[in-house]
């Protein structure tokens, strides 16, 4: 056997020195040039000289070698004097190695005896690999690298975890690399918990994790992600790994993250995570955010179910206020059917006039128990000019004095047609007569007008009948007396011209009577009444 140059990093000395000496007592003169080369001494022609004495090189390749200059200087001196290059990796992927370096002779180190001994010792020796001499070699050098590699592996655990104790932000790819390949990552997420680690660290380490396949594991530091970063997992991990975007969503760092996460899933077509979501939040509002989405991406079922369990009516109000925006008025009815506050429901009513919805409007009403709202509902569709709206509302106002108010809105909206479409429907003849007095002060005509059409009993036509005289509109208040048809109010209305000397409108009701002898009497006293003011 002859002389073997072997190169190495000077932190990995006492790994060398034992390799060394287990190769020499086998045959194998190593001349170890790294570590003795003085810093005075030319380097280069040293180099050379004890390369010539070679017949071949083994370097270990190393973390603390693998990117270090003289690594690559020193296997160039020797691939140019043609002294093979052997390169043993340990804890070094192949691919770190630039691509003329992997054309050469290259092993991993990974413990099996069988495998060092063919592929690197019977090369670099003159021992056959089956030979029991050239294993025995193999399993020293085993032992030796191996028991060095746990040093490092304790030395370098050790400098990870006090970084991760010092609140560093980050930490080399290179490291949480290996604390995979060494199958270390439960202890990691056990020190990020226990250390309280830096939350853009915990995010990186989460990032490292999902990039290489192991999603599952961040469910041990989901909870200590920064919201934005629980969101943005989540959204990666929703349709891939269902259980880890879950567990997100449940320890997310707060309830607008939360409420993020199952609109992210509504928008990735995830309804039934949707709602799990929803479910954890007790927050009305960020149901119907989530409701919202749902209805949005398509899913009404799904979200008619969150919206259900929304506590506050006033966020079940916006909801179905977005439903009609969003052109989905019948989906706003089934929201409403759960809505007992007239105020919400008169909401959403405003909704459906400003968007044309009059048969739907109509429906909503129903739901509606206080007359009052409805009056304000119609009357907000009238100050928009809905009038189709505003006739469907008020003809469920069963209160006739809040229908007066919408009466004379109507009327004063320029639409006398609807005003008295609506003022028969007035179950008390007193408010017909109120409205028709306040119509009286701008218009009498049309009030004559509607008060036929209007009044149906004598009672309420006698007495604006009176309204009309007491007004100087003598002629109209004998045109409407004369559509009295009893007896007892013409007589109360004779009695009521004479009293204000309205002589013709008195006549004119004497000729309507029917019983004679009302009228006989009557005529008497017209008569006696006549003489005295005379005299």
């Amino acid at each position: 056997m002859g002389k073997l140059f072997l190169s190495h990093s000077s932190s990995d000395e006492d790994l060398a020195g034992a390799v060394g000496r287990c190769l020499k007592e086998n045959g194998v003169d190593p001349i170890q040039v790294s570590h003795q080369i003085r810093s005075a001494e030319d380097w280069s022609e040293r180099i050379r000289l004890d390369l010539e004495a070679c017949d071949a090189a083994l370097f270990l390749v190393t973390p603390n070698y693998v990117q270090r200059p003289w690594f690559f200087m020193e296997w160039a001196a020797a691939w140019v004097q043609d002294k093979p290059p052997h390169l043993l990796l340990i804890d070094v992927d192949a691919m770190e190695l630039p691509d003329v370096m992997r054309e050469q002779q290259v092993t991993s180190f990974d413990g099996n005896t069988e495998r060092l001994a063919r592929n690197l010792l019977s090369v670099i020796t003159d021992l056959s690999a089956d030979e029991p001499r050239c294993v025995t070699l193999a399993g020293r050098l085993v032992d030796l690298i191996s028991t060095e590699r746990a040093k490092w592996a304790e030395a370098k655990w050790s400098r990870i975890t006090t970084a991760i104790g010092n609140g560093v932000a980050a930490l080399p790819d290179q490291d949480l690399g290996w604390v995979v390949s060494n199958d270390r990552v439960p202890e990691l997420m056990t020190r990020l918990r226990e250390d309280f680690a830096h939350p853009a660290l915990v995010h990186k380490v989460a990032r490292y994790l999902i990039d290489r396949g192991r999603a599952s594991d961040v469910v041990v530091i989901a909870s200590l992600l920064p919201g934005h970063a629980q969101l943005s997992i989540f959204g990666e991990l929703a349709t891939t790994h269902l259980d880890v975007a879950r567990t997100i969503a449940s320890v997310a760092a707060d309830r607008e993250t939360r409420r993020e996460c199952a609109v992210v899933a509504a928008k990735k077509g995830l309804p039934d995570l949707a709602e799990f979501i929803a479910d954890m939040t007790e927050h009305a509002y960020d149901r119907r955010v989530i409701a919202q989405q749902l209805f949005r991406e398509g899913f009404e079922a799904d979200a008619l179910k969150v919206i259900d369990r929304a506590e506050r009516e006033y966020e079940k109000s916006n909801f179905a206020m977005t439903c009609v925006v969003e052109g989905s008025p019948e989906m706003a009815l089934e929201v409403a059917a759960n809505i007992r506050l007239n105020h919400e429901l008169r909401r959403i009513g405003e909704r459906l006039v400003d968007h044309g919805y009059e048969a739907e409007l109509a429906g909503l009403v129903e739901g509606m128990d206080r007359n009052y709202e409805k009056q304000l509902l119609a009357l907000y569709a009238i100050d928009r000019g809905a009038f189709a709206a505003a006739e469907a509302v008020a003809r469920a106002i069963k209160v006739s004095s809040d229908l007066l108010e919408v009466v004379k809105r109507v009327y004063d909206a320029g639409q006398p047609g609807l005003a008295l479409r609506l003022l028969v429907l007035m179950k008390l003849n007193e408010e017909r007569r109120k409205f028709l007095e306040y119509v009286m002060e701008g218009d009498r005509n049309t009030a004559v007008r509607l008060a036929k059409e209007a009044l149906e009993t004598s009672e309420e036509r006698r007495r604006f009948a009176e309204v009309l005289s007491e007004a100087g509109y003598e002629e109209d208040a004998i045109e409407l007396g004369e559509l009295l048809e009893q007896d007892e109010e013409r007589e109360t209305l004779f009695w009521f011209a004479l009293a204000k000397q309205e002589l013709g409108l008195a006549d004119a009701v004497l000729t309507t009577m029917e019983d004679g002898r009302l009228r006989a009497r009557s005529e008497a006293i017209r008569a006696a009444v006549t003489a005295d003011y005379d005299v």
